[in-house]
């Protein structure tokens, strides 16, 4: 684990240094999910997978971390083409990070175009620019997608009631491992009771 820090502190102070990039924004923002840490360098975004394991993902080793980075571009071109422009290497040599081939490859950084501010959901949900009709619109191009599909039996599996359950069950198990120190047990008593409601009240919503 304490490896694993000392590696994301590295891969943070290089995503933030604006000469770590061949077009040198002037500025470098830094955000960070609990998968994923992102550099906001426009007109790019850069995106490395966290070293980590929290059950439903493992980034733990290399080459899990580069198909991931691939299968997300495969995945979500379907609904945004032309988002994703490079998978780039990151390697160390002699003791300095670099996008590249030059020395030995430590990490994989997805590049994408930044995308205008002020039209992801939760800033439009805020402005009260969030409608019937557009998500309407949305729903539709998921449908259209997913509906084309063949049915899949270790897909269904994973849609029925049981296993949605087993997950819920894990991932707060993992939340209240990896958290400890930071969320209020309270907290995640909540987030149970919460999932357990909504499981109970929306059965017929889930494939069985």
């Amino acid at each position: 684990m304490a490896e694993s820090n000392k590696s994301a502190e590295s891969i943070i102070r290089f995503l933030s240094n604006p000469s770590s990039y061949v077009h040198h924004p002037k500025k470098v923002s830094i955000l960070q999910t609990h998968a994923s840490v992102l550099a906001i360098a426009p007109p790019y975004v850069y995106k490395v997978k966290k070293q980590v394991n929290l059950g439903f993902l493992n980034f733990t080793e290399l080459e899990d971390r580069k198909r991931n980075c691939e299968r997300e571009w495969e995945l979500n071109s379907r609904f945004c083409a032309g988002l994703y422009t490079a998978i780039l290497p990151v390697a160390l040599k002699h003791g300095q990070l670099a996008f590249g081939t030059e020395g030995e490859i430590v990490d994989y950084a997805l590049q994408m175009k930044q995308l205008p501010d002020g039209y992801f959901l939760d800033q439009l949900v805020q402005a009260g620019h969030v409608y019937h009709k557009m998500l309407d619109a949305v729903l539709e191009m998921l449908e259209g997608c997913y509906g084309k599909l063949l049915p899949d039996s270790l897909v269904a599996y994973y849609g029925s009631l049981s296993s949605i359950r087993e997950a819920v069950k894990e991932n707060v198990a993992t939340l209240e491992h990896c958290t400890r120190d930071t969320v209020h047990p309270p907290s995640l008593e909540t987030i149970q009771r919460y999932f357990q409601c909504f499981l109970q009240d929306n059965q017929k919503l889930v494939v069985v």
